[in-house]
């Protein structure tokens, strides 16, 4: 690599908000500016700053092309402190305004796809049922395919997509995209933070717990199946076993209708949203994770229960990486297009 990168980050979802696409972009940052790199982000608030690198934030209670708008305003008046510019997201999020800042100010663009942001808001919305997989193949009422074709139309921009999974890899070439632009890049965990976690029975004096437990995290949306996590607490031979579901999200009012259906409610806990070090806590006090998702790619929760030592019940999902390699080669795969676009 000649000179040090110059990344601009695009992205509906950084810290305060939680899951792993946040987590994952906080600690790509940090990494960067630790390797010599510079990085700066245009995102959505509320947005957590950072000393080590400029985060700008538009309001996300803006309409949405009132957003685009300033996210692009701010992409182009940043323009002389980025060569790269990076998404991750929602493409309507934020892929929009970075494919016209690409294209008006000739940057070269690298897009990470983790799903099907399309399916998911049909699913959310009640749209359909269909699986992921199912989606790709058939076609649908105009208000769901319109979302789907401007998302595979934005990412077919990219100069380079990078996925975490061999089986994103094929849902990105279904979308028309040229294997040779995409790049399979697991998802990674940071084992560093392993060291600073209380032991096991420090996490569970400290989170009130007495007998066996049983966790659940992420968005509560139909496909992540929270519901049948229940249906395991419904079936452990404990009658003391509980269940506490870290996440907040649409599918909640649903769930808790399928605890009390089961007769278990009263050991169904729904902590609702928590700090990443919070989580980190509950992952090191379980006695299990269950992760029923029918959709996932490469998941950083399962890479974290891992290095926290907690036992996991999953359906299968792509191996992954420590962060330092996801994070050589994401920098590689920035570089490349830079150069290329050069």
């Amino acid at each position: 690599m000649s000179r040090p990168l110059r990344v601009a980050i695009v992205t509906g979802l950084f810290p305060p908000a939680i899951g792993g696409p946040a987590s994952y972009l906080w600690d790509l940052c940090h990494a960067l500016q630790e390797q010599g790199h510079a990085c700066l982000v245009v995102t959505l608030s509320p947005a957590q700053r950072s000393e080590a690198f400029p985060v700008h934030a538009v309001p996300r209670s803006w309409p949405v092309p009132l957003r685009w708008l300033v996210m692009l305003g701010l992409l182009v008046r940043l323009r002389q402190r980025y060569d790269v510019l990076f998404t991750h997201g929602g493409p309507w999020d934020s892929g929009l305004p970075a494919v016209f800042a690409k294209r008006l100010l000739r940057k070269p663009l690298v897009t990470k796809v983790t799903g099907d942001i399309a399916w998911e808001r049909a699913r959310i919305k009640h749209l359909i049922e269909d699986s992921i997989h199912e989606f790709q193949r058939r076609r649908y009422r105009p208000r769901v395919e319109v979302f789907r074709r401007l998302q595979q139309r934005i990412v077919r921009q990219a100069d380079a997509v990078i996925v975490p999974s061999q089986d994103l890899q094929r849902l990105a070439i279904g979308w028309g995209i040229p294997v040779a632009r995409i790049r399979v890049i697991p998802n990674g965990v940071r084992l560093d933070a392993v060291d600073s976690l209380p032991s096991r029975a420090e996490a569970r004096r400290s989170l009130k717990v007495e007998g066996p437990l049983l966790i659940a995290a992420g968005r509560l949306v139909p496909w992540k199946r929270f519901d049948e996590a229940i249906r395991t607490l419904a079936h452990h031979p404990d009658p003391q076993a509980e269940l506490r579901i870290v996440g907040d999200g649409p599918d909640r009012p649903r769930l808790e209708g399928v605890a009390v259906t089961l007769g278990v409610a009263s050991r169904v806990r729904f902590v609702g949203s928590v700090a990443r070090a919070e989580l980190w806590r509950y992952l090191r006090a379980a006695d299990l994770l269950v992760h029923p998702s029918e959709c996932e790619g490469c998941p950083h929760l399962l890479l974290e229960a891992m290095a926290a030592g907690t036992p996991i019940v999953a359906k299968p999902v792509a191996a992954g990486w420590t962060f330092d390699q996801t994070c050589q080669t994401t920098v590689a795969c920035l570089a490349n297009a830079t150069n290329g676009h050069g």
